[in-house]
C-alpha cells in the first residue's frame, strides 16, 4: 500500500459512510484528512482536473490549491455582488464541517463594462473547491466538499469524488514545462499611445475633471511550445515571497495568475485591516543605492502626494462603517525583488452589521488602481485605454463567514494557448511625465521578465 493509499483510505471511507443520509437542502459538507507536506504548485501542475486554483496569504501561513467547484457562482455585473456574497454566507452557515471553516475562492475584474472584461474568465467567479489542499500553521490537509442540493444527485456526486480522490497524482518528479521560444508582440498601449494617453490625462488635470488616474499597458508575448504557469508562479513567489500568490484556471490552457504586493482588505471578525499602496521606486544595485532610492522616495512630493490621495480616500470610505479607523502616524516602505513602494497600514473595527459585499463595494477599485474621483477616473480609462483589463487590477481571495481577505490582482499574467501577456500600471499625477511612468511600467513586469528569460532559455 502507497503513502498516498493510507491518506486517502480515511477520506473515502468517510465520504462512502455519507451514502444514503438526508440533510437540508443547501447544506454543505467537508470531509478531511492530514497529508504529508506537498510543493502544492507542482501537485496543481499534475492533476489532471480542468479547473485550478491557488491563493496564498502575503504572511505565508495559509495557502489553498483547488480542483474542481462543489458549489459556484458567477458574477456577470457590479450588481451581483451583494446576492453572491449572501448565497456564499448562507453556504458557510448551512454545513458540517471538521475544524477548517469553509472559505470559498474567487475574483472579481477590474470593471464590469463588456469591453473590459475577458470571455474566458467574465466579470467575477466565486467557488467552494470539490478537492482541496490547504497548507496552514498545522500542516497540510486534503480535504472533499459536497453540496446537497438534489438528493437524487447526492450518491452521484460522492462517487464523484471518490473517483476524483483516487485519480489524484502525487508524484514529486517535476516535469519539464519549459521547452519554448518566446517572442515580444508588442504593447498595448505602445509609446505613442501612451504619449497621447498622457496628454488626454495632462488636459483632463487641467479641466479638473480628476485628481488622479491611474493608466496601464498589456506587454504581449507569444511562444513556441510549453509554457507551465505553475512553475512561474512558483518561481515568482520565491522572489518576492511577502506577496500574495494566486492563479485561476478557468479551462484548460487558460491561466491568470500573479504575485501581488496589494492587500484590498482582511476581515477577522469585526476587524478590518487595509492599506494605501502607492507610489514606487526600483531599488538600487547595492545597499548603499538601495537605501540612496529608498531615501529619494521617502522625500519626493509627486510620489508622497499619490500616496495620500490614496490614503485619504480609503479612510474617507471607510470612516462611516467603522466604528474607530487609525491609519500609521508616517508612511513605511515595502520592499521587494525590484521594486519599492510607499505604504500607510489602516487598522479599524467595523460598525457590526457591515458585510463584505459592502467593503467590496466600497474598496474596490481603489484610488491605487483606478484614479480618484472614483467615477471620473473610470470613465476616462473606459473611454481611453485601448486594451480590457480584465481581471488585471481586480480582486480575488478568500470569502469566510469570520476570516474574508482579497487581494488587489496586480503583478499578474495571463496565459491562453501560445500567449503570454503581462500587465502593469503608473499613477498619474499632475506632477507625472511620460517617460518616467512608461519605465515604471517596465520596472513593474521586471521580476517576471528575468523568471521568463530564466526558464525560456
Amino acid at each position: 500500500m502507497t503513502k498516498d493509499t493510507l491518506w486517502l483510505a480515511p477520506l473515502i471511507k468517510q465520504l462512502k459512510g455519507l451514502s444514503g443520509q438526508k440533510f437540508p437542502h443547501g447544506f454543505s459538507c467537508r470531509v478531511a484528512c492530514s497529508v504529508d507536506p506537498v510543493e502544492m504548485t507542482h501537485w496543481l501542475s499534475i492533476q489532471n482536473i480542468p479547473l485550478k486554483s491557488f491563493w496564498r496569504n502575503r504572511k505565508g501561513n495559509l495557502s489553498i490549491a483547488g480542483l474542481g467547484q462543489a458549489w459556484e457562482y458567477r458574477l456577470h455585473h457590479r450588481n451581483d455582488i451583494a446576492p453572491c456574497f449572501r448565497q456564499i454566507s448562507q453556504l458557510l452557515k448551512n454545513n458540517s464541517t471538521d475544524l477548517s471553516p469553509l472559505q470559498c475562492l474567487g475574483f472579481i475584474a477590474f470593471s464590469d463594462q463588456q469591453q473590459c472584461t475577458w470571455e474566458s474568465f467574465g466579470y467575477g467567479h466565486f467557488f467552494l473547491p470539490a478537492i482541496e489542499l490547504r497548507k496552514n500553521t498545522w500542516g497540510y490537509q486534503l480535504a472533499c466538499h459536497l453540496f446537497y442540493d438534489n438528493p437524487q444527485q447526492w450518491q452521484t456526486m460522492i462517487n464523484k469524488r471518490v473517483e476524483q480522490l483516487s485519480h489524484l497524482d502525487w508524484s514529486t518528479t517535476s516535469k519539464k514545462h519549459h521547452s519554448c521560444a518566446l517572442t515580444p508582440a508588442g504593447y498595448i498601449p505602445d509609446e505613442t499611445q501612451w504619449q497621447h494617453l498622457m496628454t488626454q490625462s495632462q488636459q483632463a488635470f487641467r479641466d479638473k475633471q480628476f485628481r488622479k488616474v491611474v493608466l496601464s499597458r498589456e506587454s504581449r508575448f507569444s511562444f513556441d511550445g510549453t509554457l507551465s504557469p505553475w512553475e512561474i508562479l512558483r518561481r515568482w513567489h520565491e522572489a518576492n515571497p511577502y506577496s500574495y500568490t494566486y492563479a485561476f484556471q478557468e479551462t484548460p490552457g487558460h491561466v491568470f495568475f500573479g504575485c501581488s504586493p496589494e492587500s484590498l482588505f482582511h476581515r477577522r471578525g469585526l476587524s478590518i485591516t487595509t492599506e494605501a499602496l502607492a507610489g514606487t521606486i526600483s531599488r538600487g544595485t547595492d545597499r548603499y543605492t538601495d537605501q540612496e532610492k529608498a531615501d529619494y522616495l521617502l522625500s519626493d512630493p509627486k510620489n508622497i502626494t499619490e500616496n495620500r490621495l490614496v490614503l485619504d480616500d480609503i479612510k474617507q470610505r471607510l470612516n462611516p462603517v467603522c466604528t474607530h479607523l487609525k491609519a500609521d502616524k508616517t508612511h513605511s516602505l515595502l520592499k521587494l525583488k525590484n521594486l519599492q513602494h510607499l505604504r500607510y497600514l489602516i487598522r479599524g473595527r467595523l460598525i457590526p452589521d457591515v458585510k463584505d459585499e459592502d467593503l467590496i463595494r466600497i474598496l474596490h477599485p481603489t484610488p491605487a488602481i483606478g484614479g480618484l474621483p472614483r467615477e471620473q477616473a473610470m470613465a476616462f480609462i473606459h473611454r481611453e485605454e485601448p486594451y480590457a483589463r480584465g481581471l488585471y487590477a481586480g480582486i480575488c481571495g478568500i470569502v469566510g463567514l469570520n476570516d474574508t481577505e482579497l487581494n488587489v490582482s496586480i503583478r499578474c499574467a495571463r496565459l491562453a494557448p501560445g500567449k503570454l501577456s503581462l500587465y502593469s500600471g503608473a499613477g498619474i499625477i499632475p506632477a507625472s511625465r511620460s517617460l518616467d511612468e512608461w519605465e515604471e511600467l517596465d520596472n513593474k513586469i521586471s521580476t517576471i521578465r528575468h523568471i521568463l528569460h530564466t526558464i525560456c532559455t
